[in-house]
């Protein structure tokens, strides 16, 4: 919890430390005997039926390219110490697999990664540590995966340097930094040892390797005296000093030595000042100062632990859990206090402001001349998975919504989030079997799963729970003003969809039905499409609102008669010229190109028609956002986007066509892409 200063995930992590499997290398294909099966039993099979008037196939790679535009997240649920100023008053941080520069003044970014996946060279997986060179002028980030890969990048034009990987089976990069003078960097993996590695920055080659020992490490820094090269790497019950001669050549490492001045705790950060006093933070609220590897003196500053601390020139920031940031002397007199909303994570000073990362998503800036001054650079969804994703027709507004108990309002034209909505101010009962996998810290009734819009009617924003329990919001305008509020559904609602005429509402739910509501009967219940032999994962609506068809977990397309919640055992015939409002089935005639060769049915997590018709974009389990021609048959070509570096879980074309947008679960990122001609 914030409280101790280890968080959740930093518990998860090590509990998951002596499993080796490899399921985080996102990008490779699923085994290839599985796919075969699935493709040789296709239950749906009976229900594609050509149009009368067939269209001509093209499974050529569409013209369409995506451009990477904006995003929208900051990584902060599971690292520290990881957001910078630039030499050129730029703001780098990571979210998703992407380094991010954003400058301020124009509300513009630069990536390291992202695009084409066959053309990327940057990271292929979440980026879980970031430091930056002390002339802020290169960037070192480091990835999660079975040999984590660590980059050295430039922190103005985002191309890359030095490519660099971790030994095999360390996991991740749980911290990085840089020598006083740039020459070396060291990163920590989170194997069983928690290996220490140390770089050489130009060469780009390793230099030293040893294990830090069996206790986690949270983060580690270099001496900032000229000449030292000395690394003081702290963590769970951990603090040592390594001594290296000018070359990096292994000296001697050391514990640190309490004495009387303090007792051990568990450590979140360390910094060295100019003159190589080391000072750590620690979950207790206290923060340490060192002579060498001798505890000087500590003090207690946070009321609840420390999360971040910062040396710039002559004074010490520290962040805690008290949601407090403090500037102090280097003999800890309290010289400034700063109120936070949310725990601060990470924490720089340039040019008379304090940049801080905040534990709910936020990146924001406060100036040392007026300590209530404060200016939000970023705001983000910060925990568990996003899901929900919607457009509002007539704002062009985006909605989105997440495990973190937050509904955000997206200005995709400004890039900025305009509103956030709470879906539950009261937390409920803790989570129950059979409910949606999640990493979130929060219960299923905070957990938001789904969300759509009624453009077709009076702008109503539903919004469902991991519960089931649907709410009625007024509109993107009033996010805040529950309407209604509906309980059917037994399990989670992974699809929602209003009529095109906006006068009902489906609800497709993980106990396998499909609930229709009445919108101008105060949300009646209607009926129930009750044929599904699996949980819903995807329903569209007939332009002309009598129909639906949908997909469940057991690759069903069924079709139902509205109102009157019937199936129709020969939809595939009934419907096969019908006109649907939207195209977000992963199973039907248009899109049987959707899957490659050896996949097993289950890596499509989403689909999107643009409003043109013309192409498909579909969202999958390896990080990627792909393009097809719609329609679409086997053997289908295409083009896939990275960037997300988790499940992408949906895609959304704009309005007019001209952006996609998509959201990756557990990375928590919304991305913003240009729709470009070929």
């Amino acid at each position: 919890s914030d409280d101790s200063g280890v968080s959740d995930a930093d518990v998860r992590q090590s509990k998951l430390a002596n499993n080796d499997s490899d399921n985080d290398l996102v990008f490779e294909v699923e085994d290839v005997g599985e796919g075969d099966q699935f493709m040789a039993c296709k239950p749906w099979i009976g229900a594609l039926v050509a149009p009368n008037n067939k269209p001509k196939i093209d499974n050529s790679i569409p013209d369409a390219e995506l451009e990477l535009e904006y995003v929208y997240g900051y990584r902060c649920q599971d690292s520290r110490q990881n957001c910078y100023y630039t030499q050129a008053n730029e703001v780098v941080y990571m979210s998703a697999a992407l380094g991010i520069v954003l400058k301020p003044e124009e509300n513009t970014q630069k990536f390291f990664g992202g695009g084409l996946a066959k053309e990327n060279k940057a990271h292929t997986d979440d980026i879980s540590a970031l430091a930056i060179s002390n002339d802020r002028s290169t960037v070192i980030t480091g990835q999660k995966g079975k040999q984590p890969l660590v980059c050295i990048w430039d922190a103005t034009s985002c191309d890359l340097k030095k490519s660099l990987k971790q030994r095999k089976n360390t996991r991740a990069v749980s911290a990085a930094g840089f020598s006083f003078n740039d020459k070396f960097a060291a990163t920590v993996g989170q194997d069983n040892d928690h290996s220490l590695f140390v770089w050489d920055v130009k060469k780009g080659k390793q230099v030293y390797t040893d294990k830090t020992g069996p206790d986690k490490v949270m983060d580690l820094a270099w001496s900032m005296k000229e000449d030292e090269y000395k690394i003081c790497t702290v963590g769970v019950k951990h603090i040592v000093f390594w001594y290296f001669d000018a070359n990096c050549g292994f000296q001697k490492k050391k514990k640190g030595i309490f004495g009387s001045a303090g007792k051990m705790t568990n450590f979140t950060s360390v910094q060295f000042s100019a003159e190589g006093t080391a000072f750590t933070g620690g979950t207790n609220g206290s923060i340490f100062k060192w002579a060498d590897r001798n505890l000087k003196k500590s003090a207690k500053i946070h009321a609840k632990g420390v999360h971040t601390i910062r040396i710039v020139e002559d004074h010490l920031y520290s962040g805690g859990a008290d949601n407090k940031i403090f500037q102090l002397s280097f003999n800890f007199e309290k010289l400034k206090t700063f109120e936070t909303e949310a725990c601060p994570r990470s924490l720089d000073v340039d040019d008379g402001k304090i940049l801080c990362g905040h534990r709910n998503g936020d990146i924001a800036e406060y100036s040392l001349e007026d300590e209530s001054s404060k200016v939000v650079l970023m705001r983000g969804h910060s925990d568990g998975e996003v899901w929900g994703l919607c457009q509002d027709a007539k704002t062009g507004k985006i909605v989105t919504c997440g495990d973190d108990n937050k509904v955000m309002i997206w200005d995709f034209k400004n890039r900025k989030c305009v509103n956030i909505a709470i879906f539950s101010e009261k937390a409920g009962k803790k989570p129950k079997t059979g409910g949606a996998s999640t990493l979130s810290t929060l219960p299923p009734n905070q957990q938001c799963r789904s969300v759509t819009i009624n453009n077709g009617g009076n702008r109503h924003l539903a919004v469902s729970n991991n519960e089931g329990m649907v709410q009625i919001r007024a509109s993107v305008d009033d996010p805040n003003k529950v309407v209604h509020t509906m309980t059917d559904a037994k399990e989670w609602n992974e699809a929602m969809q209003y009529s095109p005429n906006g006068q009902f509402l489906a609800v497709g739910s993980h106990d396998n039905n499909i609930y229709i509501y009445e919108v101008n009967n105060k949300y009646k219940l209607m009926g129930k499409c009750n044929k599904h032999g699996s949980f819903i994962t995807g329903l569209d609506w007939s332009r002309d609102s009598s129909y639906i068809h949908s997909n469940c977990g057991a690759y069903e397309l069924l079709f139902f008669q509205i109102p009157g919640c019937k199936q129709d055992p020969s939809g595939g015939s009934s419907t096969r010229d019908e006109e649907w409002s939207n195209w977000s089935l992963r199973i039907g005639w248009p899109v049987q190109g959707i899957y490659p060769d050896g996949t097993d049915g289950s890596h499509v997590n989403g689909t999107d028609r643009s409003k043109s018709g013309e192409i498909l974009a579909t969202a999958d389990d390896w990080g990627n956002v792909n393009l097809f021609r719609y329609p679409n048959m086997e053997g289908a070509e295409y083009k896939a986007y990275c960037g997300h570096s988790e499940h992408v879980v949906r895609a959304l074309f704009g309005q007019d066509d001209k952006r996609l947008f998509s959201v990756g679960g557990y990375d928590q990122t919304v991305m913003q892409w240009k729709v470009k001609s070929g």
